[in-house]
């Protein structure tokens, strides 16, 4: 662990906090309910003076430090035993049966899979016998449907993947690249996805990070995602064909960059120079790349994509806009 006295060393005297102010290490204030966080140790602002103001400061004891940032001298008391690192098992559910029976109707949710409100007590790694969890962001902003799309499948089959422990931004990154294979008629397939991605660990999560080099299939990097940890519920495990059981830090495989041959490395240089945004797409879209089954329209209605320049057709690297 860093010492503390490097942690305030290179705190901006601009961004200091207010009196009672709780802040981090880069003096950002923060709220009584801390962010999700890693090894980051918080302070206390407890006294600011001038710098060439008469008034003094005690110096540091115990757990009070006095810092001189050049504009300002700030007296801080410092949280060393508060280490926040809030982990998978930590967050507990928010839907409620309301809110369930709305968002199953929205997204096509079937009854058959028996969709429940968790305990108020439960994280998604508590799912019951013959259940499992799945996020609201995982169908609403991952672009996820029942069924699971082949693709999805074969990923979590070769990662041996719980669907409970998939990061919602990770499962955003395998519909990014499935969407972008079909726009350009790519059969996408695991070891060209491993290509361009690595498994990471994400304090309890398995997600994906980009692998180090030029190949890219996103435009723009997404690093967080609002509010998805605490909107969960269990539907039954027939979701899935596989129990995987879930991994620790520890056991989750390095997962190697893919071998020479395995993948075509004309597809991965296609893909990479039409690079598409991690988005959220209209069930018609998500329909017409074959990863929703839940597109119901008129006889009379042909859906054409557009991009912005009026011409059809489905192009990588134009947001699709749905005409009728």
């Amino acid at each position: 662990m860093v010492a503390m006295t490097q942690f305030i060393g290179c705190i901006p005297a601009t961004r200091l906090g207010q009196v009672g102010d709780t802040c981090s290490p880069s003096g950002r204030r923060v709220s009584n309910n801390l962010p999700y966080i890693r090894d980051r140790r918080y302070f206390t602002v407890i006294a600011t003076v001038k710098k060439n103001s008469s008034t003094t400061i005690d110096k540091a004891s115990n757990n009070h430090q006095t810092i001189d940032t050049g504009k300002k001298r700030v007296r801080i008391q410092t949280f060393a035993s508060q280490i926040m690192v809030l982990q998978l098992t930590d967050f507990t559910s928010e839907i409620t049966d309301e809110e369930l029976r709305e968002f199953t109707s929205e997204y096509y949710i079937p009854s058959a899979l028996h969709p429940e409100v968790p305990a108020a007590d439960a994280s998604i790694a508590d799912f019951p016998v013959g259940k499992v969890g799945v996020y609201t962001r995982f169908f609403e902003f991952a672009n996820q449907r029942v069924p699971l799309s082949l693709f999805m499948c074969n990923i979590l089959n070769h990662y041996r993947l719980h669907i409970s422990q998939l990061h919602c931004i990770g499962a955003a990154k395998i519909s990014n690249f499935e969407v972008n294979c079909r726009l350009l008629a790519i059969n996408p397939t695991v070891h060209l996805f491993r290509a361009f991605y690595h498994t990471c660990w994400s304090n309890g999560w398995v997600s994906f990070s980009k692998r180090a080099g030029r190949l890219q299939c996103y435009t723009e990097k997404l690093d967080a995602l609002r509010r998805w940890r605490e909107m969960f519920f269990w539907v039954d495990d027939a979701l899935v064909p596989w129990n995987f059981a879930f991994y620790t830090q520890g056991l989750l495989p390095r997962d190697e960059r893919p071998p020479p041959g395995s993948y075509s490395m004309e597809d991965a240089e296609l893909i990479n120079e039409n690079r598409i945004p991690i988005n959220a797409y209209s069930e018609a879209f998500l329909c017409h790349m074959g990863i929703s089954r839940n597109y119901f329209q008129r006889p009379e209605e042909v859906p054409t994509f557009i991009g912005d320049d009026g011409q059809g057709g489905c192009l990588s690297f134009l947001l699709p806009h749905l005409v009728v």
